[in-house]
């Protein structure tokens, strides 16, 4: 993991277009843009380089001082070598906050969304509910307010699929142990 270095990613954005600088990092455009509103990078206007190439003024405002700057990570892409405008971190320990670990153990777990998973009480009422829904003029099927349904906005193409991610959400949710109740 990288920490990106504000004063060479000042440099680098004012010098290149960002398409061109984001190719070098291995990141869209937009993702570098992001970057540097979150390290309060002043970023060139449209026409800057228009402007310079012409020959017209263009002002570079400095670098602003940093104040409550977040930490900003990237990856490293395997093939290229350090980036010039990226810093080695040394490596942190590990967090041994309860929550932060509770946290990173139900990110690692992987949510199927196979069709043949056993189909939820909540599913089964909304499947059920919207089967014989009439659809609006969008074609978004619209439940009967006075049956349980889960609150999914879908057509009548999309409801299998809809209805397989919802149970995969609801039952891996449960095997965590998050309570799931359904208020109608």
């Amino acid at each position: 993991m990288k920490v990106w270095n504000r004063e060479d990613l000042y440099a680098g954005v004012w010098e290149q277009p960002l398409v061109k600088l984001a190719a070098k990092y291995g990141i869209s455009a937009v993702a570098l843009g992001k970057v540097c509103r979150k390290l309060q990078i002043p970023l060139p206007g449209r026409g800057y380089r228009t402007k310079k190439e012409f020959g017209k003024p263009v002002e570079r405002p400095p670098l602003p001082e940093a104040r409550n700057l977040p930490v900003v990570r990237r990856m490293e892409r395997s093939n290229s070598s350090v980036s010039a405008g990226a810093q080695e971190v040394a490596d942190e320990p590990t967090p041994t906050d309860p929550e932060w670990l509770r946290i990173a153990e139900v990110e690692a777990h992987r949510i199927e969304v196979a069709p043949g998973l056993k189909r939820h009480k909540f599913v089964l009422a909304t499947a059920s509910n919207l089967a014989r829904a009439r659809t609006d003029d969008r074609g978004i099927l619209q439940a009967r307010y006075d049956r349980p349904c889960l609150d999914v906005r879908v057509s009548k193409s999309t409801l299998d699929r809809a209805l397989a991610v919802m149970n995969a959400v609801i039952l891996a949710l449960e095997s965590e142990g998050f309570p799931v109740t359904l208020a109608w």
